[in-house]
């Protein structure tokens, strides 16, 4: 039907989660992978790939396809590099060489207004981990995936697509066991963001902003659910 839209999934099976792009006449959604936004078959794939001299030489042994509709607005938007670049300049994010030991490593040029750092007991996953990230996303309408090692493109979600994100960081919670891992969050406006790397669970979940507005409406938010956080103030307005 003209208002049906299909997706094929791909998920990497290897050392590094990778996304593929494909031209089969069909959107390519990652990381999608087990995390269907609607009914249909949708499971995790096998990917097998082997780094050639010059290309990728990649082997599919599964494709599997679920059917949505546009109403339900899965449009997630994949940014390339230079929109990117284009995106934290003008938002005033530097943004680290990510071919460094540390790799693409994000900042404010002029640093943070606010900092808030979010600490969790063994106890509070998934459930106030989840609390959390529902928190954080309302104060923008939209976010960025980008990983510290500056893979491309980077992914935007819209507000309507957040629930994906959401469930996407819960499952992978486990795989983000070293700084290759790691992920920054990046707010639509540039005016947040947070470090969701493999230290958070035992060090705190920072949230950096520029705006004092955004800072108050997390602390509300997060005392509403209870949150134990800390407060910095790097610079006064």
């Amino acid at each position: 039907k003209k208002e049906t839209l299909k997706y094929v999934i791909l998920r990497a099976a290897g050392p590094k989660n990778l996304a593929f792009a494909f031209d089969l006449g069909f959107w390519v959604h990652w990381p999608y992978a087990s995390t269907p936004a609607s009914g249909g078959p949708c499971g995790r794939q096998n990917l097998t790939y082997e780094f050639g001299k010059n290309a990728w030489n990649i082997r599919l042994n599964k494709l599997s396809f679920f059917e949505t509709t546009e109403e339900q607005g899965l449009d997630m938007k994949n940014i390339r590099e230079q929109g990117w670049l284009d995106f934290i300049d003008g938002s005033g994010i530097r943004m680290a060489d990510p071919n460094g030991p540390t790799g693409a490593e994000l900042g404010y040029l002029d640093g943070p207004i606010r900092i808030l750092e979010i600490h969790f007991a063994d106890t509070d996953f998934p459930d106030k981990l989840i609390q959390t990230l529902d928190a954080l996303f309302s104060v923008q309408t939209g976010w960025f995936l980008f990983r510290r090692f500056g893979e491309f493109p980077v992914q935007f979600y819209e507000e309507n697509e957040l629930p994906i994100l959401k469930k996407y960081l819960v499952d992978e919670l486990g795989n983000i066991t070293n700084i290759g891992e790691d992920l920054y969050l990046v707010g639509k406006t540039g005016d947040v963001y947070f470090f969701y790397d493999h230290h958070f669970t035992d060090q705190g979940l920072g949230i950096f902003t520029k705006k004092i507005e955004i800072a108050k409406e997390l602390l509300i938010l997060l005392n509403e659910i209870g949150s134990e956080l800390e407060l910095f103030s790097p610079q006064e307005p």
